[in-house]
């Protein structure tokens, strides 16, 4: 009986023996923590690889069936490049609901502001190919003031969906590969021409009936593979979700809801400009220019698709360059923004 009881004390453990194996579990989780987060960041830097492949592909598919590269926008108010893609990324439906002729705020079937959302209204809704999964996810709802000034309106605010990726405009709105549109014919609500400012003052009712893209996969002087077409665009944590430069995508009322700018500039005005991208995504406002910039949620890289299709991770410490004594000296971030700058660009891979 005696040796009976023995045995079955001595098969247990005891204090210090689990403490031991605790202390081995700890190890093994903290030392696989690490390579799960590797694995996480790996699969969501695919995705985002993937979304901007699809982007690409779209650009391209529209460039075949208009002549040219789908400019960032139809006009300022008006509607942008990611609606004018949603055909060539399989999101016609979509696509449909959407008047391209009238500004984003005139857009048809509109919804109360707070929701709830009508099946209709073409502009809440969230697109799972305009989101880096590394940042979020299609649920973070949606634009919240998007309400621009006419002649004489105040237009209602119109939420929209929103975008982790903007298209690139080059180093001051003009040299990037997916730039304005040019020769615009439009109608004001009489149907007479219309001709006037489009820039916050175009009276309700006016649509645009025809317009170009000022850009084609033929004239990129610097090499389709040597230029970038769409990026990450760095949003400043306080204006995540639907306010400042993360408003809809869909809308032109401001060109940091759909773009980004890349390199250094001088203004008409002499201001000196500077268009990094921001090494992290909790970098706030104190950098100048943070709000029209490129950046992501990866690690030391930012992800872009080029003209020729690729996707490429660029570092995020790539030089946009400096202005010395007034002059602009660019750097390879500034190379790759403008399509035009007739430089060779090596060593940013």
């Amino acid at each position: 009986m005696r040796s009976s009881l023995r045995r079955l004390h001595r098969s247990g453990f005891t204090l210090i023996e689990l403490l031991v194996v605790i202390a081995i579990i700890a190890i093994l989780i903290g030392l696989l923590l690490p390579a799960v987060q590797k694995v996480r960041e790996a699969a969501a830097r695919s995705s985002c690889s993937n979304n901007l492949k699809q982007l690409g592909l779209g650009c391209h598919n529209y460039h075949d069936a208009n002549g040219f590269l789908p400019p960032g926008q139809i006009r300022n108010e008006w509607l942008t490049w990611a609606v004018l893609i949603m055909p060539y990324i399989e999101q016609n439906a979509a696509y449909q609901r959407f008047d391209l002729q009238r500004r984003f705020n005139e857009q048809p079937n509109p919804s109360p502001v707070n929701g709830p959302y009508l099946p209709d209204d073409p502009c809440p809704v969230n697109i799972k190919t305009f989101f880096c999964p590394g940042r979020r996810g299609v649920d973070v709802g949606y634009s919240k003031n998007d309400s621009p000034q006419g002649t004489g309106v105040t237009f209602p605010a119109r939420p929209g969906g929103l975008s982790d990726y903007a298209v690139n405009q080059g180093s001051n709105n003009s040299n990037g590969t997916m730039t304005n549109t040019t020769h615009i014919k439009a109608i004001d609500s009489s149907g007479a021409p219309f001709s006037g400012n489009f820039a916050d003052t175009a009276p309700a009712g006016v649509k645009v009936l025809s317009y170009k893209g000022q850009v084609t996969l033929q004239t990129i002087p610097d090499g389709t593979s040597n230029t970038f077409m769409i990026g990450e665009k760095h949003i400043r944590p306080n204006s995540r979700d639907g306010k400042n430069e993360d408003r809809s995508v869909y809308s032109a009322n401001n060109a940091n809801n759909f773009s980004r700018n890349a390199g250094v500039n001088i203004t008409s005005a002499g201001v000196e400009q500077t268009f990094r991208i921001v090494p992290s995504e909790l970098d706030q406002a104190d950098t100048p220019f943070n709000n029209a910039s490129f950046g992501g949620p990866h690690s030391n890289i930012c992800m872009f698709v080029f003209a020729d299709g690729a996707v490429r991770g660029l570092r995020k410490d790539l030089s946009p360059g400096k202005i010395s004594g007034g002059t602009i000296v660019p750097g390879i971030l500034h190379l790759l923004a403008v399509r035009d700058d007739g430089q060779p660009t090596t060593g940013y891979e």
